[in-house]
């Protein structure tokens, strides 16, 4: 075929093509040359493979905490990450601490760890303990449980590194006890659940650190003076009672942005205003937008400030996440969604997903929370069904909280 009736760009991708792949765990790039003959893909985690006809030629992997370089399968050279990575974080705290605390997770397991932390520290007998953040957005949300004796640091280090390097629960370096608890959470949850069905992240968690007899979960500390920002902001931006609306989860599969509109519409109609908790993502993220265009009432928010907004809400409706474990502390209503991972794995759907982090296995979970598995619901029969709580005529559902 004469190369003038081939598309341009179709010309162009037979020569270079570039794919980026957003898979639960890391971003995959890969990119293609000379009609596929070539490709190299790279991870965030740190993986790279370059194949030639399909034959892998070069291959670097982070295992058991070191980069493992091999060409044609012959590991050539191993590199240790994690004596660096102890070191630089050893270089940037006060030796005084005996002991130091570093959760890997994002909000919802987190929350478990801190609501436990008195138990804890009990348990492993630290006398001087330091806690690292390593994620900025966290430090407000982690001072709400940490008791006063105990020390924090933020330090700039990835989650990914934390996650693929620090591959075990417990390591004793340079006369320092480092705990760093769970690694792989999810696939190791996995394989129990296979041969118990009723295995479930609480208590995964609380027999990983050794807590047997569950003691009641702290209660978050509220900030004073944040939490009258909060009031201020609620009385400027909202005349009448308001619900959050929460449409993102880290690992879980959107919903449609109908969905969404039908639901703000739906609400505003019965008299609810609409706070939307969102993210800042990429300039040319549409559903983002079209997400965010929903409502013009919403504002910046740190966590400790969704939980003083949560509080004062007549509900939260959203998809489950690390958030949503979270904000069952405030006591708000609340309807949680479970949808499919983002990128589906074997057996890892919405019902396994929604048997395992439930937020009613933890303990006291009030009987205000509602959720609803996808596999057993159409958008619009979910959203039917969530809407029945907020009819005008249902007055016993209807809250004024953001008025007392």
């Amino acid at each position: 075929m004469s190369l003038r009736f081939i598309n341009k760009n179709s010309f162009i991708n037979l020569l270079y093509n570039k794919k980026t792949i957003n898979n639960l765990w890391a971003i995959e790039t890969i990119y293609s040359f000379l009609l596929h003959t070539i490709r190299f893909k790279t991870t965030s985690m740190g993986n790279s493979d370059l194949r030639f006809l399909g034959i892998r030629f070069y291959k670097k992997t982070i295992k058991n905490h070191h980069n493992i370089y091999k060409v044609f399968g012959l590991t050539l050279y191993k590199k240790d990450l994690l004596i660096p990575l102890l070191d630089n974080i050893l270089e940037k705290i006060d030796k005084k601490h005996d002991d130091i605390y570093i959760i890997r997770h994002n909000i919802g397991e987190t929350y478990l760890y801190l609501s436990y932390i008195n138990d804890w520290l009990k348990l492993n007998g630290s006398k001087n303990p330091l806690v690292i953040i390593w994620n900025k957005n966290y430090i407000s949300f982690y001072r709400m449980f940490l008791p006063k004796f105990v020390h924090t640091k933020y330090i700039n280090v990835s989650q990914i590194d934390i996650q693929t390097i620090i591959d075990e629960e417990f390591i004793l370096y340079k006369g320092k006890r480092i705990f760093c608890p769970t690694p792989n959470i999810v696939d190791s949850i996995g394989k129990l659940y296979k041969e118990n069905k009723r295995i479930n992240f609480y208590d995964y968690i609380c027999k990983d650190f050794g807590l047997n007899d569950k003691s009641i979960m702290a209660k978050p500390k509220i900030n004073h003076f944040k939490q009258e920002g909060v009031y201020k902001r609620i009385k400027k931006y909202f005349k009448r009672p308001f619900i959050i609306i929460a449409p993102f989860a880290n690992s879980l599969s959107n919903l449609s942005y109908g969905f969404w509109k039908k639901l703000v519409i739906a609400l505003e109609k019965e008299g609810y205003d609409i706070f939307i908790n969102s993210y800042a993502g990429k300039e040319n993220d549409t559903y983002l937008k079209q997400i965010n265009s929903l409502s013009k009432l919403s504002f910046k928010t740190d966590i400790e400030e969704i939980f003083i907004l949560a509080n004062k809400s007549a509900g939260f409706i959203g998809l489950a996440s690390g958030l949503a474990v979270f904000l069952t502390a405030s006591g708000c209503r609340m309807d949680l969604i479970y949808t499919n991972y983002k990128i589906f794995k074997e057996n890892f759907d919405s019902t396994w997903i929604k048997n395992i982090y439930s937020v009613h296995n933890l303990p006291g979970t009030s009987d205000r929370i509602k959720e609803y598995d996808m596999k057993s619901y159409t958008e619009e029969s979910l959203l039917k069904n969530i809407l029945k709580k907020y009819k005008k005529n249902n007055a016993i559902n209807r809250e004024e909280k953001c008025f007392q």
